[in-house]
Order: structure tokens, then sequence, then C-alpha cells
């Protein structure tokens, strides 16, 4: 009888060790998942991740308009006969490829504003339009709508 009560004992203690360690994993990757936010890589390379979080948890709106903009937030058009002095700013561009949203972020500062910039692209007939916060705003509604 008292190998009974020892073994059983024993055995009690062997579940109770594998309940926990079956569960313990499952607690550390919840609290782990519910901590962390999905941060877009291409803004990572620009901005903190503190500073990243501090906007998406401020202004979800603004940050999902930054993530977009980083495919969608400018384009490369023909500067038109006569526009030569109504630009936000002039860049020498040297690379072969059109800049992309972040690449102006990163080496001119430029951010999205409550108005279409035109940015003249020196020695070209090319300028980039980076779109303004309406334009931005105006296209996810309508992606999000479709």
């Amino acid at each position: 009888m008292q190998l009974f009560v020892n073994n059983f004992g024993l055995i009690s203690k062997t579940i109770k060790t594998m309940r926990l360690l079956l569960i313990l994993p499952f607690f550390l990757c919840l609290s782990v998942n519910v901590g962390a936010q999905k941060l877009d890589e291409g803004l990572l390379s620009v901005y903190s991740e503190k500073e990243l979080l501090s906007l998406y948890e401020a202004s979800p709106k603004e940050y999902n308009m930054l993530v977009y903009a980083v495919e969608n937030g400018c384009y490369i058009a023909k500067t038109p006969t006569g526009k030569n002095e109504d630009f936000s700013s002039v860049i020498t561009w040297l690379k072969p490829t059109p800049p992309t949203f972040l690449e102006l972020v990163k080496e001119f500062g430029v951010k999205i504003e409550n108005f279409n910039q035109y940015i003249k692209m020196e020695g070209t007939d090319n300028m980039v339009v980076v779109k303004s916060t309406f334009v931005i705003e105006n296209e996810l509604t309508t992606k999000n709508n479709r």
C-alpha cells in the first residue's frame, strides 16, 4: 500500500509538471504577440521603432497613410511647359531609377503635407509629385471600398 501511495504522489507531481510545461509556452507566445505591433519594414528604414509605435498608437490613420505612401506616395511626371518657378524644391538626383517616397524622406526630409508637392529634378524635364494627405486619404478610401 505504501508503494502505491508513493508512486501515486510521483505520478501526480509528474502530471502537474507536464501541464506546466505544456501551458507555459502558450502563455509566453500569447504575451509576446499581444505586445508586438507589425511595423512596416520600409518605414523602419527611415523611422525608429519607437517613433512608429508612438505614431501608430496616437494616430493609426496617419500611420496607415505612411504605410500606403511607401508604395504610392509619389510619382514622376514631365514638367509642364512654363512651370519653372512653382516648385516646392529642386533636387539633384543622380541615380538611374526615379526616387521613391522613402528615398525622398531619407535624403531630402520630404513629408506628406496638406498640399501636393512638386519637386523639380535638376537637369531633367521631370518632376516628382508627392501626394497630399487629401489625395492619399481618397485613394485609401477608394481602395478600401472595393
